[in-house]
């Protein structure tokens, strides 16, 4: 009993420590999007930043096949789950990040990366709602001291609806990946491998059609 409870224990460590890692990393992609918007469309670079994840989880997976390297623990992607991660997929991986980047070209780079937070209260709002999971007082009070913060980054004293352009999008995108972490979260006991592979491939597929359509079709 005790060797499970400090091995729940680690497991609980080591989530914390890939969430964080998880986020430096999001929260750097931010500022160099921003330099990339110049020369590239918010479509193709959506698709681009998850294309590139994708085909090397690919790699690592078929990297596991050879090694005949088994992950019987996961339970495999079937009936219900397949409907959890296309929607994920499309809410995450196309419409987030085409959101993201719109609202990016209208806002500075360091003002997107503080109202991202704002993914963390919606996916808290949508579990609440929807998927009737608890939040303790803590989380709610740091959610409303959340939304406070991105209030009063969105504030300007030059009021008017094109300077909350940016922001509005942002919250979109938020909103959007607040619905991907709900679904995924239905999904998790499959292969985190498997799922974040497909999720971006589909999404950076996508995305780059989009992008090569809007390049035929011009307005």
């Amino acid at each position: 009993m005790q060797f499970q409870m400090l091995n729940m224990q680690g497991n609980k460590n080591s989530g914390f420590i890939f969430a964080m890692l998880a986020a430096l990393f999001f929260g750097l992609s931010v500022p160099v999007s921003k330099i990339l918007l110049g020369d590239v469309s918010p479509w193709l670079l959506a698709g681009l930043l998850y294309a590139g994840p994708g085909a090397g989880l690919f790699a690592v997976i078929l990297f596991r096949y050879f090694l005949r390297i088994s992950l019987s623990v996961e339970t495999p992607i079937r009936g219900k789950k397949w409907l959890r991660l296309g929607g994920a997929t499309f809410f995450g991986g196309v419409v987030g990040p085409a959101l993201l980047l719109f609202g990016l070209t209208r806002t500075q780079a360091s003002a997107t990366s503080l109202l991202l937070n704002l993914e963390s209260v919606l996916t808290i709002l949508i579990a609440r709602i929807i998927f009737r999971e608890h939040v303790g007082l803590r989380v709610t009070i740091g959610s409303m001291l959340t939304i406070l913060g991105c209030l009063i980054l969105s504030w300007t004293n030059h009021f008017s609806l094109e300077s909350l352009t940016g922001p509005m999008f942002i919250l979109a995108a938020c909103a959007a990946w607040a619905i991907d972490n709900n679904l995924t979260r239905k999904i998790s006991a499959s292969d985190p491998l498997q799922i974040a592979m497909l999720k971006s491939l589909m999404a950076g597929a996508t995305n780059i059609l989009l992008a090569m359509t809007a390049c035929l079709f011009p307005r």
